[in-house]
């Protein structure tokens, strides 16, 4: 098949938060009905809307609301089964499921790394930032986070080189802080601390 792809084969095509409660087959027919009208805004977008576009196999969807009546807190991932162009009239879907729990606790510091005063240009702190936040951004990966997001408070940079005495032979200790608890979905919001060793 040839054409514009606008939705890769295992791209999350919509993703939501389900708790199980008494109205769980009411609230995924919600997500299930959301999901399908955005999916149609980006495969036929000059279309009135159509009726599901969307194309699960059964026993995806018993086996969803089989995991999610034990109980506990969810985030259902829709993902596209194949490639999908422009125009088509079908989306081939795989719903994954997992488990929506805390990621980071508010105080916690998530990495850390030391920094001399032979370190302290510019250059090296941004370099040393940027190496934290990819560190961390890849910590909370690993505890399960789908999140895309580390939001900073403040110009860390700034921070630092203000907190900086150059005259002494100093190292200090810079740590990425969480600033509130995140959840598996939810974005990270960081700010960074700053001790003298």
């Amino acid at each position: 098949r040839s054409g514009n792809v606008v939705i890769k084969k295992g791209q999350n095509v919509f993703i939501a938060k389900v708790n199980s409660d008494p109205n769980l087959k009411v609230n995924l027919a919600n997500i299930y009905n959301n999901a399908d009208k955005y999916v149609q805004k980006i495969v036929k977008p000059s279309k009135k809307e159509i009726k599901n576009i969307l194309l699960w196999r059964p026993s995806d969807i018993s086996d969803i609301e089989g995991a999610i009546e034990k109980g506990g807190s969810w985030i259902i991932l829709i993902k596209a089964a194949t490639n999908v162009l422009k125009g088509d009239n079908f989306v081939f879907v795989s719903p994954e499921l997992i488990q929506n729990k805390i990621i980071v606790r508010e105080g916690e510091v998530i990495m850390s790394e030391i920094i001399s005063n032979n370190e302290f240009d510019y250059k090296n702190i941004n370099l040393k930032i940027r190496t934290l936040l990819r560190k961390t951004s890849d910590k909370i990966k690993s505890r399960g986070s789908i999140t895309n997001e580390i939001t900073t408070r403040g110009d860390f940079i700034k921070k630092i080189i203000d907190s900086l005495d150059t005259d002494q032979n100093i190292t200090y200790r810079l740590e990425i802080i969480s600033l509130k608890d995140s959840k598996t979905i939810d974005p990270v919001i960081v700010d960074l601390n700053i001790i003298k060793k």
